[in-house]
C-alpha cells in the first residue's frame, strides 16, 4: 500500500471514529471502522470533497412527475367513478404503473446518485416526457 493512501485511510479511520456515517452503497453504519473498506458490502471508501445536496436535486426533479401523475390519476379517477359513475382502465393502469415508478425510484435513490451528472439529468427529464405522454394517453382513454 502507498503511503499517501496509508494516510488517507488513517484520516478516514480518525473521521469514522468521531462521526458516523453511513456507507454510500449499503447504508451500514461506518462508526469506528477499522479498515478502508465497508465490513459490510466491501466497497472502497475514501473522503471526498464535494457539493452538498446537487446529488438530490436531479433525483427530486425526477420524483415530482411520477408522483403528480400517480396523485392526478387517482384523483381523477376517483372524481370520475363518483361524478359519472365510470371506471377507466387505463387510469387505473397508468397510476399503478407511476405509483411502482416512484417507489422504485425512491428505493433505487443511492443507485441513482452514483450516476454521472449528465446521465441523472436525462433521467429525470426523461421521466417529465413520460409522464406528458401518459397525460395525452390519460386523456385520450378517459374522454366522454
Amino acid at each position: 500500500m502507498s503511503e499517501e493512501r496509508e494516510k488517507r485511510e488513517a484520516f478516514l479511520r480518525a473521521y469514522l471514529a468521531e462521526f458516523d456515517e453511513a456507507c454510500p452503497v449499503c447504508g451500514y453504519s461506518l462508526l469506528g471502522l477499522e479498515g478502508g473498506r465497508c465490513p459490510e458490502c466491501g466497497e472502497r471508501l475514501s473522503l471526498c470533497v464535494h457539493r452538498d445536496g446537487w446529488e438530490m436535486y436531479s433525483w427530486g426533479i425526477g420524483l415530482i412527475p411520477l408522483a403528480g401523475v400517480m396523485f392526478w390519476s387517482s384523483l381523477s379517477l376517483i372524481m370520475r367513478a363518483v361524478v359519472l359513475d365510470k371506471f377507466s382502465w387505463a387510469q387505473f393502469g397508468v397510476m399503478i404503473c407511476f405509483g411502482l415508478g416512484a417507489m422504485a425510484w425512491v428505493r433505487w435513490r443511492r443507485a441513482f446518485i452514483q450516476l454521472k451528472p449528465g446521465l441523472r439529468g436525462l433521467l429525470a427529464g426523461g421521466l417529465w416526457i413520460l409522464a406528458f405522454i401518459a397525460g395525452l394517453v390519460v386523456m385520450y382513454f378517459t374522454r366522454p
